[in-house]
């Protein structure tokens, strides 16, 4: 018997994830119930494909309640999510299920500060996938590029410049590989120059090179279809660089974009509730009362 609510040709980024993207945590939140509930009962009511197939939006769903929990704070329960998502691929028989799992993973290593051990872990994932990069398989690209995009970011924490920079140009190379006319959005990761760049923005963050994060920031045109949580944490890190060059007037509106296009996100992430302390201890009277409804929206005052 076919299932109707899982059809075979189905995507590697649905609804439920791209959610997540959008940053609608308290929509995901009262949907993810039932829907993994309802997937979760597919996968043992329906023969192959069909199973395999309800599996894959299992695994998405999963996704789905990792961004929730990730960003909203909840990192212990981001390490139930991950591991659910893998053994869900893992289910479905998804090559890419393993480095998926690393992309995720590497979050519990960053909150340990393990920064070798992290982009030991990335690099193994990209071993794995290393023949079928080679050969070109869109899938594989795009887990490639997302993977050097997590190691840019892990080596400029561990201050390592050189390092950060040459992974976030191997995730450039990937994206130019994987072409405009390819789809970017496998495993709900945004492997696309837009992305690219944002990350060169964070990377300068990280390394605490203000003055380049603010020039790559300022020459950044986000298309209208980015997703709002890229876009609020790109405006989040292009204020913090705004805030290490000493221009908080511009550093705050900043963090109003970022607030106003993914609030949830913006009002949990211990870097934007830093960014408005300094800014309190900072204020000046032109915009003290900006800043101080912000620190309330954010529960820091």
């Amino acid at each position: 018997m076919r299932c109707e609510r899982c059809p075979t040709s189905a995507p590697r980024s649905i609804t439920p994830a791209g959610y997540g993207g959008e940053a609608r945590y308290a929509e995901l939140a009262d949907a993810l119930p039932a829907l993994l509930s309802e997937l979760q009962a597919a996968t043992h009511l329906y023969p192959e494909p069909d199973r395999s197939t309800a599996f894959r939006l299992l695994a998405l769903t999963y996704l789905a309640a990792d961004s929730v929990v990730y960003n909203l704070g909840y990192a212990d329960l981001s390490l139930i999510t991950a591991s659910r998502v893998r053994w869900a691929w893992e289910q479905a028989g998804d090559p890419y299920n393993g480095a998926v799992f690393a992309y995720l993973r590497i979050r519990s290593l960053w909150a340990s500060t393990s920064w070798n051990d992290a982009l030991t872990l990335l690099d193994a994932a990209c071993a794995d996938i290393e023949g079928e990069y080679t050969a070109g398989h869109p899938e594989a690209l795009a887990v490639w590029g997302g993977l050097q995009l997590r190691a840019a970011i892990t080596a400029a924490r561990k201050n390592d410049a050189d390092e950060a920079w040459s992974r976030h140009r191997l995730a450039a190379e990937a994206v130019t590989r994987l072409g405009s006319r390819q789809r970017t959005d496998y495993y709900d990761l945004s492997t696309n120059q837009t992305n690219v760049d944002i990350h060169g923005v964070a990377v300068a963050v990280e390394l605490g090179d203000g003055p380049q994060a603010v020039q790559r920031g300022e020459t950044i045109q986000l298309p209208k279809s980015l997703k709002s949580s890229r876009a609020g944490h790109h405006h989040l890190d292009h204020a913090r660089g705004l805030l290490w060059c000493g221009k908080r007037e511009a550093a705050l509106a900043e963090l109003e974009r970022a607030e106003k296009v993914a609030p949830l996100l913006v009002r949990n992430h211990p870097m934007a509730q830093q960014a408005v302390r300094t800014l309190l201890d900072l204020e000046r009277y032109s915009y003290r009362e900006r800043i101080r409804r912000l620190g309330v929206r954010m529960h820091i005052l």
